[in-house]
């Protein structure tokens, strides 16, 4: 069994349990979005995806500053396991400049999972 099928696998597994609760997993299964959605919104596998939430890989800075821009800061680059240096620190502040992917600049409160316009 391949790495990637391990992963896959545990991360399917209602029974596996890990050491904590992912912060990325939980605003996931709060909000209705899947694994798949935030990889394509990051652009990353959503292996890489799980791998992040099991504690197997951490993920690029430019992943990590999408994934807190795609949450609206809720999951934070730090969450993610990144340390934080002043390097980073711009480039998440550049990342959140994008705003939010939900918003379609309606106004419409109710556009999105994750409540940041509301």
């Amino acid at each position: 069994m391949t790495a990637t099928q391990q992963t896959l696998d545990r991360a399917h597994d209602p029974t596996y349990v890990c050491s904590m609760n992912h912060p990325l997993r939980e605003w996931r299964e709060a909000h209705g979005v899947t694994a798949d959605d935030v990889a394509a919104a990051v652009g990353v596998s959503s292996t890489a995806v799980y791998a992040w939430e099991l504690g197997e890989r951490k993920p690029r800075i430019e992943h990590a500053a999408a994934v807190e821009s795609y949450t609206c800061g809720v999951v934070r680059v730090a969450d993610m396991g990144v340390e934080l240096t002043p390097e980073i620190v711009a480039a998440v502040e550049r990342a959140s400049r994008a705003g939010c992917p939900f918003c379609d600049g309606s106004g419409d409160t109710e556009h999105g999972p994750c409540g940041c316009c509301r």
